[in-house]
């Protein structure tokens, strides 16, 4: 008993010192908002994933959640862990994987797509190509953002492709679209994402 007095006393210091308000949001839900107090650390082991820590039971926090910090970085919640001592809860850790905004893409990046978008506005091109190049172009920040992961980087070599195609068929914009499609691969190529 004295053991769990202890442990529970420093899970308590831990909390206080690392703490602070972290937002709570369902995606389904974007007006609903609760905050609540916890903190973002590395779980057991090597490989471990990240978490964020809650003192005691959060009713209702379910996988699906995003959680938000203090700096803006928002996590998605994968999984929800109680851990207890003795029949009470000693905290509450949510398993969370980061989400990457379109934002978070480097300025260059967001602007030579969105120079791009402007030009395809004016391109004299056949509706279906029109339509595959608003598409590919949809995605390419998403991509780029989430390059690191496995396949991804193929993918966005890809709507990159798909872009070049479907301007190639405008002579009025193919040219400049060309230079833009060139400097948005040679800006993703430098940071890893192409």
């Amino acid at each position: 008993m004295k053991e769990d007095r202890i442990i529970q006393q420093r899970i308590d210091a831990v909390f206080q010192k690392m703490a602070s308000t972290i937002l709570w949001q369902e995606r389904r839900d974007q007006e609903a908002l609760r905050e609540l107090s916890g903190f973002l650390t590395r779980g057991p082991g090597e490989d471990a994933a990240w978490e964020i820590r809650f003192r005691g039971s959060v009713p209702g926090l379910r996988p699906g959640a995003v959680l938000k910090l203090n700096d803006g970085a928002r996590w998605l919640v994968e999984q929800v862990v109680e851990e207890s001592l003795g029949g009470e809860t000693l905290f509450v850790a949510a398993r969370v994987s980061a989400l990457r905004e379109d934002a978070e893409l480097p300025d260059d990046v967001a602007a030579l797509c969105l120079a791009l978008g402007a030009l395809l506005e004016h391109a004299a091109m056949p509706l279906l190509e029109r339509d595959d190049a608003a598409e590919a172009l949809a995605r390419i920040p998403k991509l780029g953002a989430d390059a690191a992961k496995k396949g991804y980087g193929a993918r966005l070599k890809q709507r990159l492709l798909i872009l070049r195609a479907a301007f190639k068929a405008c002579p009025q914009t193919s040219h400049e679209a060309r230079g833009l499609i060139l400097r948005l691969e040679a800006s993703l190529k430098r940071r890893g994402m192409a």
